[in-house]
């Protein structure tokens, strides 16, 4: 009994992190060799579409690609063993191949596809499809791409497509789903087909700085197209706190009233490097203003807070919303609270089992919970925001490294200290128990 419990303490975890990996080997040309590029256009295309697929994780196709030339696996007719083997190699879970031929007087391609459990070496799908050749394939290859990501997801899936340009000079890194894409810029632009009805989230990080300029959810329809231009604006966030009422101008135009409860106005898409003039009044009266110019990146944030006195804070500086994230991120007294108390609370849910457990046991269970204490007790101190606040975000980078590794190897003694008190004390525990249950 005691060594089942130890295995599931072991495999339980193991369930959450393991992940199916599915690799798309490609497809045999069955006749004459000068349409072997029809291979590439469908496992490319394919690989392309499940990649963009949060919830499936698809094996590099550049690590396929030297695999199958290492089996010189499209120099024979197709055989489900021998593709069997190559996702072995792969260490795949599953396999999509398959096999096709062109009929250049009809101009049709009959194509085979083919999904293997690389597992039990099962057939899982197999489907015919008889497409128009040149470009009118595409039609084709989304339908394969549909019945794919359906099977894989179990799940009813529908096409549409994503249509993305660039209206201004620079490179830009395009991430779905946290999923990289490529490089796109004015020149280079993205249109492919995507999962409609479901959130995509679309990401662009600046190049060469990589700082994110632009995070967006959108959602396709079915067939449909969905255009998305990036012309670089920037949001401005402005934090009127201690400001009970009043308006907030731009330019000297009202823009909105102060929100009462949560006193934080947001502008959009403000235009880039051109000086604004931001205003708080009060029945006509200017209470305070700044005069801001806004360069490409995603959020600001203005400081109109007062402090405890009424005065305007000193901190209202402008800086973007990825170096408050920097500054404000690591300060949060909640998380240091959290982190503790689910320490403590694994270390005395130990102490009970190891009543019933063995003292190895209970040494292991303890681990954890002492690394929680240890960390909570050793989370960074507050970086000083005073001094950081209107700084490049690449001087607060470089302030935050050296800032946190003079503290390093404190840390790691601290939580070494930690965890090795929780295993005595947990040992202690245990052989208290073992005496009482003795008399």
């Amino acid at each position: 009994m005691k060594k089942f419990l130890f295995l599931l303490i072991l495999l339980i975890p193991l369930s959450f992190i393991y992940a199916e990996k599915v690799a798309v080997i490609g497809f045999i040309n069955n006749g004459d060799k000068t349409e072997d590029d029809y291979n590439y256009i469908l496992s490319s295309s394919i690989f392309s579409f499940l990649y963009k697929i949060s919830d499936i994780d698809t094996t590099d196709k550049e690590i396929v690609n030297k695999i199958t030339l290492e089996k010189k696996f499209f120099n024979q007719k197709f055989d489900p063993e021998r593709a069997l083997n190559i996702g072995l190699s792969l260490s795949a879970s599953k396999i999509i191949t398959g096999e096709y031929t062109v009929n250049k007087k009809n101009k049709k391609i009959n194509i085979s596809l083919y999904v293997y459990n690389v597992k039990n070496g099962e057939l899982e799908l197999k489907r015919n499809y008889i497409e128009s050749t040149g470009a009118d394939i595409f039609d084709g290859i989304d339908k394969i791409n549909q019945a794919l990501a359906s099977h894989l997801l179990s799940r009813v899936i529908e096409i549409g497509r994503l249509s993305i340009t660039i209206d201004t000079s620079g490179d830009y890194e395009l991430y779905l789903n946290g999923k990289f894409q490529k490089i796109i810029n004015k020149n280079i632009s993205f249109n492919e087909t995507i999962i409609a009805s479901e959130n995509i989230k679309v990401v662009l990080n600046k190049l060469p700085s990589k700082e994110m300029v632009f995070s967006k959810e959108i959602k396709v329809n079915k067939g449909e197209t969905y255009n998305l231009v990036y012309s670089p604006s920037a949001n401005l966030i402005i934090n009127l706190k201690g400001f009970e009422e009043g308006d907030v101008l731009i330019n000297n135009t009202i823009y909105s009233k102060i929100p009462k409860e949560n006193p934080v106005v947001t502008i959009s898409n403000i235009q880039l490097n051109k000086n604004i003039k931001i205003g708080i009044s009060r029945e006509k009266k200017i209470l305070a203003e700044k005069n801001i110019t806004l360069t490409e990146t995603r959020d600001y944030l203005l400081d109109f807070s007062k402090d405890k006195d009424g005065t305007l804070s000193d901190n209202s500086k402008q800086t973007s919303n990825s170096m408050q994230q920097y500054l404000l991120g690591l300060n949060d007294g909640k998380l240091r609270a959290k982190q503790t108390i689910s320490g403590w609370l694994w270390l005395g849910g130990t102490f009970l089992a190891s009543g019933v457990t063995s003292s190895f046991l209970s040494i292991l269970g303890l681990l954890p919970g002492g690394i929680m204490v240890a960390l909570a007790f050793n989370l960074p101190p507050a970086l000083p925001q005073d001094e950081l606040l209107g700084k490049d975000i690449n001087y607060v980078r470089g302030y935050k490294e050296g800032f946190y590794s003079e503290i390093k190897n404190i840390n790691l003694i601290n939580s070494s200290i930690g965890c090795c008190i929780g295993s005595m004390a947990g040992n202690l525990v245990f052989l208290i128990i073992i005496s009482q249950k003795s008399k």
